[in-house]
C-alpha cells in the first residue's frame, strides 16, 4: 500500500511539473485522489527540491517530543498512599476520581506541581482544580509500576 501511495505522489509531482496551468482539482482527478489530498501533497512537494525522493514518503505520526516525566518522589508517595490509605478515607484510593491521592500528595509534597509544566501549583495544600487535572497521568504511571495489579 505504501508503494502505491509513493507512486501516486510521484505521479502528482510529475503532472504538476508537466502541466503548471492545472489547478489542484484537475491534478487530483488525474491522479484519482481527493482534492484535500492533492492540496496537502502539492504544498509538501512545492517546499522540497524537484528531484527529492524523500518528500514522497509519509511523515511519521509518532510523538516527536518526549512525554513529561513524573518525579519519582510523587510516584513513591502515590504508592505509599495506596498501601496505607489515610484513616478518614473509606474507599480504595487511586480509583476514579483521584482527588484523595491528589490531596495527600499535595499535602506531603507541596512543590510537586512545579514539575508539571503548564500547570499551576496548588495553593495552601488544598485540592485545586489544576492539581486534580494533572493527577490522572500520575495515577496511571503508578498503576503501571504496581506489582500486584
Amino acid at each position: 500500500m505504501d508503494a502505491q501511495w509513493i507512486a501516486d505522489r510521484a505521479t502528482l509531482r510529475a503532472l504538476a511539473q508537466a502541466h503548471p496551468d492545472w489547478g489542484p482539482k484537475e491534478l487530483a482527478e488525474a491522479v484519482g485522489r481527493c482534492l484535500s489530498w492533492a492540496k496537502k501533497w502539492l504544498k509538501r512537494l512545492s517546499l522540497a527540491p524537484a528531484d527529492d525522493q524523500v518528500v514522497l514518503h509519509s511523515r511519521s505520526r509518532a510523538h516527536h517530543t518526549p512525554y513529561r516525566k513524573v518525579p519519582q518522589a510523587v510516584v513513591q508517595r502515590i504508592l505509599e498512599i495506596r498501601e496505607e490509605p489515610p484513616e478518614n478515607l473509606h474507599r480504595t484510593p487511586g480509583r476514579h476520581p483521584p482527588s484523595s491521592i491528589t490531596c495527600a500528595v499535595t499535602r506531603h509534597l507541596p512543590g510537586w506541581a512545579q514539575h508539571c509544566p503548564g500547570r499551576a501549583a496548588p495553593s495552601g495544600g488544598s485540592c485545586a482544580a489544576s492539581a486534580v487535572s494533572s493527577m490522572p497521568r500520575l495515577v496511571v504511571v503508578a498503576r503501571w509500576s504496581w506489582p500486584s495489579q
